[in-house]
Formats: C-alpha cells, structure tokens, sequence
C-alpha cells in the first residue's frame, strides 16, 4: 500500500508538469516526503551527480524530459528548479547564472560535446561556462517520442523492456487504481465506459502519460465519470460532485484533467506543489498591409468563386438575350397578323 501511495503522488507531481496540480491525502504526502527526504512546496537548488552516482531510491523519472528529479538539497534557495548534470566540473558557475532566472523553471544539464542533443535543442542552448543547459519555462511542452528517442540513444534510459531492472522500478502486479476525469478540451478525453470502468478507448495529455506510468508499474486503471467537471466549493465547505470531490472522499485515487490550484482546493485539502505553470495559447499569425496592385481586389476570393461568377454573368446575358429576342418575335408576328386582316377588310387609307 505505501508503494502504490508513492506511485500515485508521483504520478499526480507530474501532471501538475503539463497545467494541473494532483491531489492527495495527508497520508501520501507524509510517505512521500518521508521516503524522500524532501519537501515539494517548493523546490531548492540541488547538488549535481552523474546518474550511476546516484541510488534508484533518490530520484524519479519524469517521463517527458527523461530526466531524473535530483533531491540532495544545498544551501542556495532557488524556487522553481529541477536539475540534472552530467558535466560537473563547472557546478558551481552553474549555480551562479541560474539566479537570472525566475519561478518555474525547470533546466537539464547537458554534455557540451555531445552532438546529439547540441543538433536536437539549437537555439533553446545557453552557455554556463564550458557547459550547455536546456532550459524550458513551462510554456512549452515537448512531444515524448522525440526526447524518448533521444535520451534512450545517449543511454539516459534504457530500452522499454529491460526499463525496470535498469530503473528498478516497482511492480504492482496488476493492481487497479481508480481515475476520475472528463472531457477536457486536449488533457482528457474518455470513450464509452463500460460497466467494470473501462473505456473503449481514451485521449488526451494527462490519459497519455498516465498510460505511460502505469504501462511501465503494471498497474491498471478503471474511469470514474464526473458529470459535474470539476465540481465547485460550496458556501457550506462542502464540495459538489466532481473530480476533486471524487478524490477528497476516497472514491477515486487519482484527478485528471488540467486540475488547477486554486485557494479553495488547498483549504480543503493538502495538494502536491506545481512544478510549473502551464498557459494555453493560440499562435495566429500578424496581420500585415498588403501591397495595392491591380489584382488586389480578386484575391478576396479564390479562381473557382470568379469562374462561377463569370459563367452565372454569362448564362443571365444568354437568357435575357433569348428572351429579348422571343418578346420581339411575338411582336412582329402580332404586328403582321393585324396588318392581313386590314388587307382582308378592304380597310385602306389614300
């Protein structure tokens, strides 16, 4: 039981990484932070070490960077940062240059000479000294497939079917956790549930990497709906039915679906602190003025709307034409037929 307890904070820290907080009892917050030595309301600095340095027990992997949390704490206080180096020669003029930074952060140590990942991070590179430093500030999320890749050739991880004797990853042997969630935009996004929990199928950000967690600890999940969202405090201190009210009574382990910090989660319940904060955002392009030529004015339609334009023009000047014409030949016709009969009644004017 301390062991799932420990895999469901963690799983809950990390969706936190991708714009929500997880949520879990006082339980698991004190087991986690016993077993660790380290409190996550607020990130110190830490110390540096290469990974066959460290334990399995002191550090976690975080699936989407590939990069192992480090918790030996320093003196420095530096809210907001998760590192890792693999360089260490130039530690302490690392340290130094981070203080230009502000919260929520999070940076990766990296290997000057290493040409792999100097080609893949480019222009996201800073220097600190003879060292290179990927720096994110939570508003950008990288795809998994591409730093999976990546970190497996360098050797950070190993391959997916040897992951947990490198890792030593705990086996769970099947044992099920309940997730309470709904549609939500990208994070969430459930198929029909059958009557043992199970969806026919799932998407979304927070799905994804829960799949993930729980693929590598043999662990399976079942849903639990909420069909009021995310639920609301009420003036009483109660909760409405929903995710959060799921998992503050013990009906569900885990909440999913971009769960943000707010005052009243945290007075009713003890949450895991945010490792960044995550703003969604729409890129359209700027509108720029456009140069006056001659054809300016139908390039506000495509060809096809023009040549339907100038085949409709066509077919209403035929038809008016035919009509013009068939008006005019009824006329003449009636203009001879009464010019035969004032010929046949002798009617004449000399």
């Amino acid at each position: 039981m301390n062991q799932l307890n420990m895999f469901l904070c963690f799983v809950l820290l990390y969706l936190s990484l991708l714009g929500g907080v997880g949520c879990c009892s006082n339980k698991n917050i004190s087991h986690l932070n016993r077993t660790l030595s380290y409190s996550f309301e607020g990130f110190s600095c830490v110390q540096m070490f290469s990974p066959d340095d460290l334990p399995w027990q002191y550090y976690k992997v975080l699936p989407a960077l590939g990069v192992p949390v480090v918790i030996n704490q320093s003196n420095k206080y530096c809210y907001g940062f998760v590192l890792f180096a693999i360089d260490t020669i130039h530690l302490k003029k690392m340290l130094i240059n981070i203080k230009k930074y502000y919260n929520h952060r999070i940076v990766c140590y990296l290997q000057y000479e290493d040409s792999l990942l100097n080609s893949f991070v480019k222009n996201e590179t800073y220097l600190f000294g003879e060292s290179e430093a990927l720096i994110t500030d939570g508003y950008r999320t990288y795809k998994f497939d591409e730093l999976e890749k990546i970190f497996y050739e360098i050797n950070l991880i190993g391959e997916e079917e040897t992951w947990g004797k490198q890792r030593r990853i705990m086996n769970f042997k099947g044992r099920e956790v309940t997730v309470a969630g709904f549609n939500v935009s990208m994070f969430t996004s459930f198929g029909q549930v059958d009557e043992k929990g199970h969806p026919a199928w799932f998407k979304g950000i927070d799905l994804y990497v829960l799949w993930r967690l729980t693929s590598l600890m043999n662990i399976t999940w079942k849903a639990l709906i909420s069909k009021d969202r995310w639920g609301m405090k009420l003036p009483n201190g109660t909760w409405t039915p929903g995710v959060f009210r799921a998992v503050l009574d013990g009906k569900a382990d885990i909440g999913v679906g971009s769960i943000w910090m707010t005052i009243e989660k945290y007075e009713s319940m003890p949450l895991t602190a945010p490792t960044s904060m995550v703003y969604l955002r729409h890129l359209i392009r700027r509108p720029a003025a456009s140069n006056a030529i001659w054809n300016s004015f139908f390039k506000h339609y495509p060809p096809s709307v023009w040549a339907l334009l100038l085949v409709a023009a066509f077919i209403n000047v035929l038809a008016i034409s035919l009509i013009t014409y068939c008006i005019n030949r009824i006329r003449n016709d009636i203009a001879h037929k009464s010019n035969f009969l004032m010929l046949n009644h002798g009617n004449f004017e000399f």
